[in-house]
């Protein structure tokens, strides 16, 4: 090894401090970029990069592969949105409940009973038409039977989990 001012003052100081080391302790450095050893303090005596420096070229190639993601990501993105824009949305259609106008009107006025999903035709009964319509409230789903004369109801029964009517208005 190549005796430097910088090692021999390094020995000296340590003999200062630590007076028990033996005379022939060598303090050696290991260099991270050329992976060998050096007695010098300072730099390495192989490749001369200086101990302690931090390495700011890998530092800013980070930050670089850092950006570089991040705009993979926002092209990526922006390519999504672009070619699903121009594609219509898909609706689920449902199909029209067949409600009779006089039915729709009631349930219309009275919001608080439910919102229509589906409608089951049954026979007319004899003064007039009738109609079982599923409501969805809060409640749950719930079936109810309407009684009409004319263009007006005159009876609503909500039928029950047995299978009961329950008379729930009349005209």
């Amino acid at each position: 090894m190549v005796k430097t001012k910088q090692s021999q003052v390094l020995k000296v100081l340590i003999k200062d401090i630590f007076p028990n080391v033996k005379e022939g302790l060598v303090l050696e450095w290991y260099c991270i970029k050329c992976g060998k050893y050096s007695d010098n303090s300072v730099s390495c005596e192989h490749c001369r990069r200086p101990f302690g420096a931090s390495d700011e070229n890998k530092t800013k190639s980070n930050i670089g592969k850092i950006i570089g993601v991040l705009g993979v990501l926002a092209v990526v993105f922006f390519a999504f949105l672009i070619f699903n824009a121009g594609k219509p949305k898909e609706v689920e259609t449902k199909p029209p409940i067949n409600i009779i106008p006089a039915v729709s009107k009631w349930l219309e006025e009275r919001p608080y009973y439910g919102t229509p999903k589906a409608v089951t035709e049954i026979p007319d009964w004899a003064m007039g038409k009738r109609q079982t319509v599923t409501l969805s409230s809060a409640s749950g789903i719930i079936d109810y039977i309407f009684y009409l004369q004319g263009d007006s109801v005159v009876t609503v029964y909500k039928i029950n989990s047995t299978g009961e009517r329950i008379e729930v208005w009349r005209k």
